[in-house]
């Protein structure tokens, strides 16, 4: 009995022993563009993401992507400790907020409007997502790394 208590707990600690990101319980939100947006290639559009500073930390990091899936990315998508998408057909890059008055920003502050890409090759109606991916470190519980993922689905015109 005490064998399959302690592989239990092995196994469940694991993750947090090698430093593998895990899901955080705890996302940003998306607040524009809203949800069923249509958005053109070229189209600038604006952009606002509140993140949720639960780790208490410095700054919080951020990556942006455009998801190519019929249903929304969830964590099980993430697919690096950089917050990868899978299905990402567009990175919009990584961008960097201070959670404190007066600490200046180390990284690349996230732009107040994001401009969808020419290069996307889809079809009107192609299902989208806007997706944001947080990256919380030295979260409460001695965890590495935690993830967390949210997003809006967008609609595709190839016109306006």
């Amino acid at each position: 009995m005490y064998s399959t208590v302690f592989l239990c707990t092995l196994f469940y600690l694991l993750p947090y022993a090698f430093g593998a990101p895990v899901e955080s319980p705890f996302v940003g939100t998306l607040i524009s563009p809203t949800a069923n947006s249509v958005l053109t290639p070229g189209e600038s559009f604006p952009f606002a993401y509140q993140t949720r500073n639960w780790c208490e930390q410095d700054y919080t990091k951020f990556r942006v992507s455009l998801v190519q899936s019929s249903d929304a990315p969830t964590f099980n998508d993430v697919s690096s400790a950089d917050g990868i998408v899978e299905g990402a057909v567009w990175d919009f890059g990584t961008f960097t907020i201070s959670n404190f008055p007066g600490i200046p920003v180390e990284g690349v502050p996230p732009p107040t409007t994001l401009t969808f890409p020419n290069e996307l090759q889809a079809t009107n109606n192609t299902p989208l997502y806007l997706t944001v991916s947080d990256i919380y470190l030295s979260c409460p519980g001695h965890v590495v790394e935690e993830i967390g993922v949210t997003s809006i689905p967008i609609i595709y015109s190839a016109s306006t």
